[in-house]
C-alpha cells in the first residue's frame, strides 16, 4: 500500500521505554509508493509489483533527550518519476520484477537493461527524477567540494541516498527535500560506470568512503575500486579488475587492511 507523506513533523506514541541517554536522528529509506493513478484515467492505476521497484520514501525520526519524545517526518523521493509513470500509464524504466505485456517481456527486459545502462551516465534535471532508496550516507565525502549550495545545519549538512547503480540523490537533512540528482561521475569523470554498490564502506578513523564503479566494454567489464577522501574529497582509483564477468553486486566490504569486492554468480549475460 502507498505510504502517506508527513512533511510536517508529527510526534509518535511511545510504547515501552527509551533510555534517557539515547537521542539523535535516525534516517531510513525504502519503497513507499506502489500504486499510481494514471493521468488519462484516474480510476486506473499503474501497480508496481516488485518490492524493490516501489518508489522512494525517505524517513526521519528525531529522538529528543530524556526519552519522552520522538518526532517523525517523511517525504517522497521520486515525485518527478511518479509523474512520468502517471502520464505514460506504465513503469518506464528497468525494473526488478515489473510485469508488462507478455509478448514483449523477453525482448523488452533485454533492451531496457541496455537502454538504462546507456542513460545512467546522464544526470536528470529534476532532483526527484530517479528512484534512489536503498541506503543513506550522511555527509558523503566529495559533494561538499563541488560548489553546491548545501544547507547549513548543526547535524549533517546533507544526506546522500544510494542504490545499486551510480545514481545518487542529495537530501536536505531536516526536510528530506531532494536537492540534487547526481552520480559518482560528477565527483570524478573516471567513475563512469553505470553500476555500483548500494552498501559502500566508510573508514571510521579517516572518514574515507570506498566503493566500486563498473564500466561495460569488451569481453569483460572494468571494475574500478575507488576511495573518496574524507578530509579533502579527492578521488583515488585504488584498483582495476578487468578479468571478471559483469555482476549485480549489492554490497562492498572492508577490513582494517583490505577492501573486498565479491563478484559472485549473479552475472549479467
Amino acid at each position: 500500500e502507498n505510504a502517506p507523506e508527513h512533511r510536517v513533523p508529527i510526534d509518535l506514541a511511545i510504547r515501552g521505554t527509551i533510555p534517557p541517554w539515547l537521542n539523535g536522528v535516525l534516517y531510513r529509506t525504502g519503497p513507499g509508493t506502489t500504486r499510481i493513478p494514471t493521468v488519462e484515467d484516474p480510476s486506473k492505476t499503474v501497480d508496481i509489483q516488485h518490492w524493490f521497484d516501489g518508489l522512494a520514501t525517505h524517513h526521519r525520526f528525531e529522538v529528543f533527550p530524556g526519552g519522552k519524545r520522538v518526532s517523525y517526518r517523511s517525504r517522497k523521493g521520486a515525485e518527478e518519476l511518479e509523474h512520468r509513470i502517471a502520464e505514460a500509464g506504465t513503469y518506464p524504466d528497468f525494473s526488478f520484477g515489473q510485469r508488462g505485456d507478455p509478448c514483449q517481456n523477453i525482448f523488452r527486459k533485454f533492451f531496457t537493461v541496455w537502454e538504462t545502462v546507456r542513460g545512467m551516465g546522464s544526470t536528470p534535471s529534476s532532483p526527484s527524477a530517479r528512484n534512489v532508496s536503498v541506503t543513506l550516507t550522511p555527509n558523503m565525502p566529495g559533494w561538499d567540494t563541488t560548489g553546491l549550495d548545501l544547507p547549513s545545519s548543526t547535524g549533517p549538512r546533507y544526506i546522500v541516498a544510494k542504490t545499486d547503480a551510480d545514481g545518487l540523490q542529495l537530501l536536505d537533512p531536516k526536510t528530506l527535500e531532494p536537492l540534487v540528482c547526481g552520480s559518482y561521475k560528477d565527483l570524478d569523470p573516471r567513475l563512469d560506470g553505470p553500476l555500483s554498490a548500494a552498501h559502500s564502506c566508510r573508514d571510521h578513523e579517516t572518514g574515507d568512503f570506498h566503493n566500486y564503479s563498473c564500466t561495460f566494454a569488451g569481453r569483460f567489464p572494468t571494475y574500478k575500486v575507488f576511495r573518496i577522501g574524507g578530509a579533502d574529497g579527492k578521488v583515488d582509483i585504488l584498483a582495476e579488475i578487468k578479468d571478471a564477468p559483469p555482476a549485480y553486486i549489492h554490497s562492498f566490504a572492508m577490513t582494517d587492511r583490505y577492501l573486498v569486492l565479491c563478484v559472485w554468480q549473479a552475472h549479467i549475460k
